[in-house]
């Protein structure tokens, strides 16, 4: 298992670093930095002319599954990454960021609240990988504003918790058949790693050389099983579809450089969410196939860079 998903995502990262949105193509003064904005073509190159970085986020985390009838448990999530970061200065006061990085993060109810409900499913889990940031911004002085997309490959494992309670008349609304069938999907993910895939969305602000704030929405798909061409080709898809958008995005850039930032944050966010949307009923869209567990965060963090 661990060595599928490891050439998995090795070939996945291989097929986003070729696609068409990764070529450089720096022929105006905005984007003449040697790290455009749009410049994803090695993301192995961890220094890439940059400075070290440590970030540390706190979230709230919400799990869903489209066969599960149950609750879970209100989560709270704290997250540890180190990497490289680049903030590259440009004309039209635009700055392009570029971050690769590794990270490891836990989620527990008792990160988040103290209440405990015996008809909620408790998720413990832990999860490690590594991950991608880049974004268009703007720059005044020492104040940097970056919208940014971000992509990270994780493995990630729940450990083994007791099911819910059924008692009356909380759970009353659960038949025998519920609470088999849920046990039966939460058990296919405990004690041991699953391999998943995360983007997020979010706004980076510099406050100067050495300290940022950010705050992102993350939606993470967590796969029970591997099927490594059907998931090849869905992810295929996905970024052969990113890579039309970019053709649409660079002509805005050539156009109207200063309106690049938005737009491009918001047609990749809408992207990426749509085949995560697609992906809780079919884990390898458009392939039929089974549902995934999946969870939403909101975070915030700082940034320190050195």
């Amino acid at each position: 298992m661990l060595k599928t998903t490891t050439l998995l995502s090795i070939l996945l990262a291989l097929c986003i670093s070729v696609s068409p949105a990764q070529i450089k193509q720096h022929t105006k003064d905005y984007r003449s930095s040697s790290h455009g904005w749009d410049d994803w073509d090695d993301i192995w190159d961890w220094e890439f002319d940059s400075r070290p970085m440590i970030e540390i986020n706190y979230g709230d985390v919400t799990f869903d599954h489209k066969n599960f009838k149950g609750s879970f448990s209100e989560n709270g999530l704290v997250e540890f990454k180190i990497g490289y970061s680049s903030l590259d200065r440009s004309g039209y006061s635009l700055v392009a960021l570029q971050e690769n990085f590794l990270f490891i993060s836990r989620v527990s109810p008792s990160l988040k609240s103290d209440i405990d409900r015996d008809y909620d499913y408790k998720v413990e889990m832990l999860r490690g990988g590594f991950g991608w940031r880049k974004g268009l911004g703007y720059n005044s002085g020492h104040l940097s504003i970056i919208p940014y997309n971000q992509t990270a490959i994780a493995w990630s494992k729940i450990d083994e918790n007791p099911f819910p309670s059924t008692t009356p008349p909380i759970n009353a609304h659960l038949s025998l058949t519920d609470i088999i069938e849920g046990t039966d999907i939460i058990e296919r993910y405990e004690d041991s790693y699953r391999f998943s895939v995360a983007n997020e969305a979010g706004l980076k602000i510099e406050l100067g050389p050495m300290i940022a704030f950010n705050g992102g929405y993350e939606v993470n798909t967590i796969f029970p099983r591997v099927k490594t061409w059907e998931m090849l080709g869905s992810f295929a898809l996905e970024y052969g579809a990113l890579g039309l958008l970019d053709e649409f995005i660079e002509e805005i850039e050539f156009s109207t450089p200063e309106a690049a930032p938005i737009v491009s944050f918001v047609l990749r966010s809408a992207l990426h969410y749509t085949f995560y949307h697609l992906r809780q009923e079919d884990m390898n869209w458009p392939i039929k196939s089974e549902a995934s567990l999946t969870f939403e965060s909101f975070k915030i963090g700082t940034t320190f860079t050195f």
